[in-house]
């Protein structure tokens, strides 16, 4: 598991999301947040419920999970597992 800092999650994500100019610069910074402290608790190995992800962000559970998919489209070398279910 290589060890991704803030700032290079930041810079690679940034990078993807930039390529689509439908996003809006607020839900970007927001975006971009979630997914940096989504990184950080992946790299800690904490467990994390969509629950209480959800709520304290103010998203739907599909916003979490297409924040997700993005992580693992831009991490693909980097592993953990998601269940929609729990």
């Amino acid at each position: 598991l290589k060890n991704y800092t803030n700032e290079i999650i930041s810079e690679i994500v940034e990078e993807y999301v930039i390529k689509k100019p439908t996003i809006k610069q607020e839900v970007f910074k927001k975006r971009i947040h979630r997914i940096v402290f989504l990184m950080d608790q992946i790299n800690k190995g904490e467990t994390l419920y969509a629950q209480h992800l959800c709520k304290g962000f103010g998203i739907s559970e599909r916003t979490l999970f297409r924040d997700l998919k993005i992580i693992k489209e831009v991490f693909p070398d980097l592993y953990f597992q998601y269940d929609r279910n729990n």
